[in-house]
């Protein structure tokens, strides 16, 4: 007899939070450039959420990740990593990286980023924060 156990696939994104009866979900990307010059170092930049709705952030994708060491804050300044990092989850395809759990960003939030361009050369970095807002349905 095997000791291995097949247990049934489960989509990552069926584990995401659900929108409460009288809420919708929309998918929505927060898109930010930041220009960095050689060796540079931001801490805390802010990256801005909207006002008109909380947003679920689900995923990200961006440019040039073995450019930049960055570390994420959420809206209560909690680191999201210990240390400045190559991003792996910032892959430079067409795939985003997803994040679990989600990070709830109240709307008017400010999420922050620490960047460090570590090859010498300037650069601007590309981020997209995927997710979802999550609005009261029209009555």
């Amino acid at each position: 007899m095997s000791a291995f156990v097949n247990t049934p696939y489960c989509d990552i994104w069926d584990r995401y939070s659900k929108a409460p009866a009288g809420w919708e979900d929309h998918w929505y990307v927060h898109y930010y450039e930041i220009a960095i010059t050689a060796d540079q170092i931001q801490n805390q930049l802010p990256l801005l959420i909207d006002t008109d709705a909380d947003f679920y952030w689900r995923a990200i994708m961006g440019n040039q990740p073995e450019q930049f060491l960055l570390r994420f804050w959420d809206p209560w300044g909690n680191q999201l990593a210990d240390n400045l990092d190559v991003q792996e989850q910032i892959a430079p395809n067409d795939q985003p990286g997803v994040f679990f759990p989600e990070v709830m960003c109240p709307r008017g939030s400010t999420v922050k980023v620490d960047i460090q361009e570590y090859t010498n050369a300037n650069g601007t970095l590309k981020l997209a924060l995927i997710g979802v807002k999550r609005y009261q349905a029209a009555a």
